[in-house]
């Protein structure tokens, strides 16, 4: 890993310290992680990206929850890792007020990939999810008016 990658992993794995997941595992490496090795695959090889699109791009990720879940701030990501990771990571944020599958803030194709790879994330791990839970996550993961 680059010196960058290892702020950011560092920056997300202490906001997230002691977070679990349902099934009771360490939060920040098994979704947190997996997302950005989702975002990874999909940035390989792509050359529509510069390599500093892609570092924002992956710093964003590994901060994807962090104003969700935590006490850290957009202007605290804007402090350390600057605005436009900051504008990315709140872009991909549902705050409390809203429903959980509305995002109106997303916008940018790089919102979007973040987003997808979140939900692919949570999809493909449902391990601790009762069924009730699974259902409700699956109606929070349509992102498309159903016609």
């Amino acid at each position: 890993m680059e010196d960058w990658e290892i702020k950011a992993f560092n920056y997300a794995e202490e906001a997230h310290y002691g977070a679990a997941d349902l099934a009771n595992r360490d939060y920040f490496l098994e979704h947190v992680v997996h997302v950005v090795s989702i975002l990874k695959t999909c940035l390989a090889g792509n050359e529509d990206y510069t390599n500093e699109e892609k570092q924002n791009l992956i710093t964003a990720c590994y901060l994807h929850d962090v104003v969700e879940d935590t006490t850290i701030s957009y202007h605290d990501i804007r402090i350390n890792f600057g605005k436009v990771v900051a504008d990315l990571v709140i872009e991909v944020t549902s705050f409390n007020n809203e429903p959980k599958n509305c995002f109106p803030r997303l916008k940018t194709l790089d919102g979007y990939l973040i987003k997808y790879a979140d939900r692919l994330s949570n999809l493909s791990k449902k391990q601790g999810m009762n069924k009730k839970h699974k259902a409700n996550y699956m109606s929070r993961s349509v992102f498309w008016r159903k016609m």
